[in-house]
């Protein structure tokens, strides 16, 4: 039960996934995620990583009303640009007693502006017309505020099993 409110959860949790690590080598975008930043109702972030030489950090929104198609509607879309910073670390173990760090850029745009309770497409990348990712979609909330529970992860920095089964307890 939760310390604040006593309520059980409605349903099991189940915690499946893979690691993987940045492409290095690639110019889209890897690792893409999204989070809360500011409203819920009119803003949304976004950061992913590139290959270290890759430094154009941009996300073109549109309402999803607006597009049809196959094709991304560049010409309806507004675009926010955000910064990049190269950074390094280590991907493995080994690499920590070997020192041996690998170099990507980590790129992070915030969008503000955003209409609430609308659905939009996505795309993130350098602005290239190689450099971007497959169109995504989110839907901004609702402008009427409304009661939720939910529960916030981030990341945790585990680098083996053992250290992901200790997190897991943190759900029971």
């Amino acid at each position: 039960k939760g310390t604040t409110d006593g309520r059980s959860p409605e349903n099991d949790i189940t915690w499946s996934f893979k690691t993987k690590s940045p492409d290095t080598g690639n110019k889209t975008p890897t690792l893409l995620n999204m989070t809360f930043n500011g409203d819920p109702k009119t803003s949304i972030a976004f950061d992913w990583y590139t290959a270290e030489t890759v430094r154009g950090t941009v996300v073109q929104v549109v309402e999803a009303s607006n597009a049809g198609g196959s094709e991304f509607p560049e010409q309806l879309a507004a675009s926010y640009e955000g910064s990049v910073t190269v950074i390094e670390t280590l991907m493995t173990s080994g690499d920590r007693s070997s020192k041996k760090y690998k170099k990507f850029a980590s790129h992070k745009v915030i969008e503000s502006g955003l209409k609430p309770g609308t659905q939009y497409i996505y795309r993130a990348g350098n602005g290239d017309a190689d450099g971007w990712s497959e169109a995504g979609s989110f839907t901004t909330d609702k402008a009427d505020n409304q009661d939720f529970h939910f529960l916030y992860v981030t990341d945790t920095q585990g680098s083996s099993k053992s250290n992901f089964d200790l997190w897991q307890d943190t759900f029971k």
